[in-house]
């Protein structure tokens, strides 16, 4: 310790001038920089699964000239990083009851996987749609949307349409 005093003593003119404190601060910062632990930046949470349903009328086709008849067509995307298994589709209705399609026609059966960023179509035929909601009490047009389900127990609403 004795020679570090003396050596302070011998050459504190420059050792606590400008000169000195920053080349004395630099010294300080390349020896912090070697003992400091370098820690990868933590990679964001994963996204909740999410759906997204759409709710359209339309019509299929075999590739030939004629069409179904018109159809009430159920389009269920998955925007997420994680896969959903989508456990069903329903139709509620203003009474507070629910239409069930157990045998949905579509792409896939359900319940199924929709992968990430990609999305699967159901369809029933419009008119099946429109003599169950008339076997209900509904007279006229009733708007209505669908509403799916996950595994998670998650309800995701679609955009709403007029039937009858």
């Amino acid at each position: 310790m004795k020679p570090l005093l003396d050596w302070l003593q011998h050459n504190k003119e420059w050792v606590f001038s400008g000169v000195g404190v920053t080349v004395g601060l630099g010294v300080i910062a390349l020896v912090r920089s070697f003992f400091k632990q370098v820690t990868p930046p933590a990679p964001p949470p994963p996204r909740a699964p999410s759906l997204q349903v759409n709710l359209a009328f339309g019509f299929l086709s075999d590739g030939g000239p004629e069409l179904s008849d018109q159809m009430l067509l159920f389009t269920v995307g998955n925007p997420s990083d994680r896969p959903a298994q989508l456990t069903g589709i329903r139709l509620p209705l203003k009474n507070g009851s629910n239409m069930v399609f157990p045998y949905l026609d579509g792409e896939k059966r359900l319940p199924c996987m929709i992968e990430p960023g990609t999305s699967s179509k159901f369809w029933v035929k419009l008119s099946d749609v429109e003599a169950s909601i008339r076997s209900k009490g509904y007279a006229g047009s009733l708007e209505v949307h669908s509403v799916a389900s996950d595994a998670l127990g998650n309800d995701y609403s679609s955009n709403p349409v007029t039937v009858g």
